[in-house]
């Protein structure tokens, strides 16, 4: 069988309805003065379309995806002298049923190109798709896939990836391990999909059942009571002004460390800040309650010129002021001191203490609103927890005067420990 052809799809000119092609048929199908299709009434989609030259070739006519939304594609399966007639309805089936399932069956995979090369052709597409983290998802897939990155991608292997997932669980990060797990399975189906690669070779992989003793050696570490609070308070003055003002503020809000990092001045009015849709891990307008603590800390903030962002971070080659960087390093500075402050944390509560990451001042503050006597479904939208597939659809309050009340309740328990 020849090799699959596309061309753009023309304007067509038919001769009647669909009819059941057969050889003896299409032998007797003329030239004309222009080109014209005959469809097979045994497999819609495919027709033999005869040039005035007298050629005579199979062609699938079809969209990608379902729908008049679909895009129009024709696709060459071969001349009438090299394809039988039961090959070529094999063939528009097979054709039809990947177009239909929404991927392009013209698309050819690319030899020779490298995983970098990939991975740059995935965060382009993701930025046309406009998809919600994908700075999130293009940074995991760049940090964990750099000794990676020179390998072509028809000669990856999954062991090869496997052993950067249990490198970084190895680490203490389960979390970062499960979400560059779920990065890279999205990429490399993409990728799958487009064409760039055969196959997915992290396609049917499932890690093992989590032991009794790896659960108890995640557990993860909550700030409670006046010592670990003000520990904490104290030990953000290690390092700069803007480390020490960022990290309080995650512990005032309880807002996502990329959410805080992507704040800027347009956001925030008053006692709210609105955290736009594109920068939310669900993909929804957060709004968030400022009390006078984290109001006052937002306001100390020095306005630098070029940017509206509250935490800049440095100035990039074309000029452009880009986020606050080398948030690990800081907060390794943090912990570092932190430990030093409270000296050992309860191993019952905590055995993996060492492994605390800035996440730890998310699960504080939702834990300080249940301890101020905050009510569950006003804590829970406090961080924009996604809640049950029907409470959401038929729920569509804020409770943003409760979350108001909440977040004067939590500043003024936390100043309470902080004296």
């Amino acid at each position: 069988m020849t090799e699959t052809n596309v061309i753009s799809f023309p304007s067509r000119r038919r001769s009647g309805g669909p009819q059941a092609l057969t050889v003896r048929l299409i032998e007797k199908l003329e030239p004309r003065a222009g080109r014209y299709s005959v469809p097979d009434a045994t497999v819609r989609g495919l027709v033999v379309r005869v040039q005035p030259s007298g050629a005579k070739s199979y062609y699938v006519e079809t969209r990608i995806g379902r729908g008049r939304a679909g895009q129009r594609i024709n696709i060459r399966i071969g001349g009438v002298e090299e394809v039988r007639l039961a090959d070529a309805r094999e063939r528009a089936r097979d054709l039809m049923l990947k177009a239909r399932g929404g991927k392009d069956p013209t698309v050819r995979t690319r030899a020779g190109e490298r995983l970098a090369e990939l991975m740059e052709f995935y965060g382009r597409d993701l930025e046309r798709r406009q998809v919600q983290k994908r700075r999130d998802v293009m940074s995991s897939l760049r940090r964990n896939f750099d000794s990676l990155k020179r390998v072509k991608g028809e000669d990856l292997e999954r062991a090869s990836i496997v052993a950067i997932i249990d490198r970084i669980e190895d680490e203490g990060r389960p979390g970062a391990a499960a979400y560059f797990r779920q990065c890279a399975n999205s990429f490399l189906n993409w990728a799958a999909d487009t064409g760039h690669l055969r196959a997915n070779v992290l396609a049917g992989y499932r890690r093992g059942r989590t032991t009794r003793a790896q659960r108890l050696s995640r557990e993860l570490l909550t700030l409670i009571g006046r010592d670990e609070l003000k520990a904490f308070w104290e030990a953000t003055e290690r390092g700069s002004a803007q480390s020490r003002d960022f990290f309080r503020l995650c512990l005032l809000t309880g807002q996502r460390k990329s959410e805080t990092n992507s704040m800027r001045w347009c956001d925030v009015s008053g006692d709210e800040w609105v955290i736009p849709a594109h920068e939310t891990k669900m993909g929804r307008t957060q709004r968030v309650p400022l009390g006078p603590m984290s109001r006052a800390l937002i306001e100390a903030q020095p306005r630098r010129a070029g940017t509206d962002l509250v935490f800049p971070g440095r100035t990039n080659p074309d000029g452009t002021i880009g986020r606050i960087t080398g948030m690990g390093e800081r907060w390794r500075a943090i912990k570092a001191r932190l430990l030093e402050l409270v000296g050992e944390f309860d191993p019952g509560r905590a055995p993996g203490m060492d492994k605390i990451g800035c996440h730890a001042l998310r699960r504080s503050f939702r834990t300080g609103l249940s301890e101020v006597g905050v009510a569950f479904e006003v804590a829970e939208a406090m961080i924009a927890h996604k809640r049950g597939d029907l409470v959401a659809r038929y729920d569509k309050s804020e409770l943003w005067a409760e979350r108001q009340a909440a977040q004067l309740r939590w500043e003024a328990h936390l100043a309470e420990m902080l004296q």
